[in-house]
């Protein structure tokens, strides 16, 4: 364990340079600002006198936002790097916060609730492509992994943080601890701390990344680009299994009643995903932060599955829609299986040829007396995917060296290896 422990974590680890570093500390001090201001918002909102129903509206529109202005600002952050897209949308959101918090006018509040969506979408827009740029093939698997886990752990730091301020404050401006006026003072305080986060982000260097010339005859950039096929073919399936997800939780509800309550999220229509990919890869392996060791796609899809599984009996008051993730996996097994069957074809085409390649170490020029290397004809990427992805590295191989595959070319050759020994 401690081999594996010091592989998959300690090493990367030592790989981050200081860039990196510096974003893990902008993840950990917005975890645990965000996390204070999630615990008393709703709070502060309401001792202020303003009705559930108004608070639901707020709580709703930077969703709403974000989904709208989703594209624009995508491209937004495209343009102007995700260093200052980072930078200009901690800074912002700052603000929309705290103009929900200093305003009175229940328009104005909705006003900000509003903009804080548009900039903290312009956040979560830019995180992944700049973790992608500080981060290499040995190391990003772990930077993924250690940002979301930093974020859990810093959330639970800062509730426990700020769940002393509310009696603080209250004593030094000689107010009740559940009044209005001491949860003001704490999200006040609670969001010029996290302003501190723009220090690593001013600090920090974001890699270039090189520019490739678009191909003769292809489309301009801008937002119609981005509505492209692949867009629709990623996102559908996650809209009909979030949809799957709902059906069949009503219908689950009715054999486990116990865990059945009104529901709202986007976690049904995740664990759906999660199983269409262990479905498709299996044995991928995953580092899941903190555990010690990698663990297969399969091994870790079915461990949620039975979590909520047996949480939805156990803790059936928890807050948690373990039902609407259960109907999630069930619908995202049934859609990809269907669809698996319906491209099937109703006999196995004829087997063709083995290919041989000619290798040579070092990249070096064939021997002009090497026999040709003979070449089966491609095979089609909509007939099967895999095939042809091995057509193109083998190619790749045959026609500048073995030297000249990546790190994901070289993973994928030993991936498909191990499945052929096995089946084999």
């Amino acid at each position: 364990m401690f081999q594996n422990i010091h592989t998959h974590y300690i090493q990367p680890l030592r790989a981050f340079n200081r860039d990196t570093r510096l974003f893990l500390w902008v993840t950990i001090i917005s975890g645990i600002i965000f996390s204070g201001w999630q615990l008393f918002f709703n709070i502060y909102m309401l001792q202020s006198g303003f009705t559930r129903e108004f608070l639901g509206i707020v709580n709703s529109l930077p969703a709403l936002t974000s989904l709208i202005f989703g594209l624009p600002v995508g491209q937004f952050s495209d343009r102007v790097g995700r260093k200052n897209a980072l930078i200009i949308g901690v800074t912002f959101s700052s603000l929309a916060y705290f103009g929900e918090v200093i305003f009175k006018q229940p328009a104005l509040i909705a006003l900000m609730s509003a903009l804080s969506g548009i900039f903290f979408m312009l956040i979560i827009v830019s995180i992944s492509p700049l973790m992608m740029k500080l981060s290499d093939a040995n190391n990003r698997t772990l930077l993924f992994s250690l940002n979301f886990g930093l974020q859990t752990i810093a959330g639970a730091v800062g509730s426990l943080f700020a769940g002393q301020l509310p009696g603080l404050f209250a004593n030094l401006l000689h107010v009740g601890a559940t009044d209005a006026v001491a949860y003001r003072a704490v999200l006040i305080v609670t969001l010029l701390i996290g302003t501190t986060a723009l220090i690593p982000l001013w600090m920090m260097h974001e890699p270039e990344t090189t520019q490739t010339q678009p191909e003769a005859g292809s489309r301009q950039t801008g937002i119609r680009s981005g509505l492209t096929r692949l867009t629709f073919k990623l996102a559908l399936p996650n809209f009909l299994i979030g949809i799957g997800a709902a059906i069949l939780s009503l219908a689950l509800s009715g054999i486990m009643p116990s865990a059945a309550l009104p529901v709202l999220g986007a976690s049904g229509a995740v664990l759906g995903v999660g199983v269409a990919f262990a479905m498709l890869w299996p044995d991928a392996e995953l580092l899941i932060f903190p555990l010690p060791m990698p663990i297969k796609a399969r091994t870790f899809v079915l461990v949620l599955i039975g979590l909520d599984l047996v949480l939805s009996q156990l803790t059936p008051g928890d807050g948690v829609a373990h039902v609407a993730h259960i109907g999630g996996a069930a619908f995202g097994y049934l859609f990809f299986r269907l669809q698996a069957l319906s491209h099937r074809s109703p006999q196995p085409p004829p087997r063709a040829v083995e290919r041989v390649v000619m290798v040579q170490s070092g990249g070096a020029e064939p021997d002009r007396r090497t026999p040709p290397v003979p070449i089966r004809p491609r095979r089609r990427a909509d007939a099967d995917p895999v095939a042809a992805e091995v057509d193109r590295v083998l190619d790749k191989i045959s026609e500048q060296g073995i030297n000249s595959l990546t790190a994901a070319e070289r993973r994928f050759l030993d991936e498909v290896s191990r499945q052929k020994k096995q089946e084999h």
